[in-house]
C-alpha cells in the first residue's frame, strides 16, 4: 500500500510540474516505442527525452493510464483511451519482450 501511495504521489507531482512549467491546464504527450527505447515528446513545453528499456524497471496500471517508470522514477504515461483492446495487448506484449526485468504491477 505504501509502495502506490508513493507512486501516486510521484505521478501527481509529475503532472504538477508539466503544468507549473507550460503554464497549461492541460497537456499534450505523444510517446513513440521503437526498437531502442521510448521517445517521449511533451508537445506542450517541446521537450524530448528518449529512454532506453533497460532503464525502465517498474509497469504500472491505473483504471485509465500505464506508467513506465525508470530507476531515476521518471515516467512515461500512456493512457487507455488512446488504445483499443488488441493495441492493449499488443503494448503489453512488447513491453514484455524489451523490458525483460520490469516489474509489474497491476491494481
Amino acid at each position: 500500500m505504501g509502495y502506490f501511495l508513493c507512486s501516486k504521489h510521484i505521478s501527481k507531482k509529475n503532472i504538477e510540474m508539466i503544468k507549473e512549467f507550460s503554464k497549461e491546464n492541460s497537456f499534450k504527450i505523444k510517446t513513440i516505442f521503437n526498437e531502442d527505447g521510448a521517445v517521449i515528446n511533451n508537445l506542450t513545453t517541446s521537450s524530448k527525452v528518449e529512454i532506453k528499456y533497460e532503464s525502465f524497471v517498474r509497469f504500472e496500471e491505473t483504471s485509465n493510464m500505464y506508467l513506465l517508470i525508470t530507476r531515476s522514477g521518471q515516467q512515461s504515461f500512456i493512457f487507455k483511451k488512446c488504445l483499443n483492446d488488441e493495441e492493449i495487448n499488443s503494448f503489453k506484449d512488447f513491453i514484455k519482450e524489451k523490458c525483460k526485468n520490469i516489474k509489474w504491477d497491476s491494481r
